[in-house]
């Protein structure tokens, strides 16, 4: 139960890294997101995948727009905005 719960911390401490550097690279071109998000798409398209609403809302695709709070991570979070 100790390493779990050292691992849990790692990862805490990972996306909090990681947001913050996300949320940088956002300031420093308000265009990012948008780029990222082009690039990716037409990578997986490139693959054999189809962006039809249905596998867009059914994959993990879904989390590539939208922010969503993961329980037991984002309720100990300080998320700079």
């Amino acid at each position: 139960m100790k390493k779990y719960i050292k691992k849990i911390k790692e990862i805490k401490e990972i996306m909090l890294k990681t947001r913050i550097e996300i949320k940088n690279l956002e300031n420093s071109n308000p265009n990012y997101k948008e780029n990222y998000y082009e690039k990716y798409i037409n990578a997986i398209k490139e693959s054999g995948f189809k962006d039809s609403k249905e596998d867009m809302d059914t994959t993990f695709l879904k989390y590539l727009v939208e922010d969503v709070n993961l329980p037991g991570i984002d309720e100990d979070l300080i998320i700079i905005k």
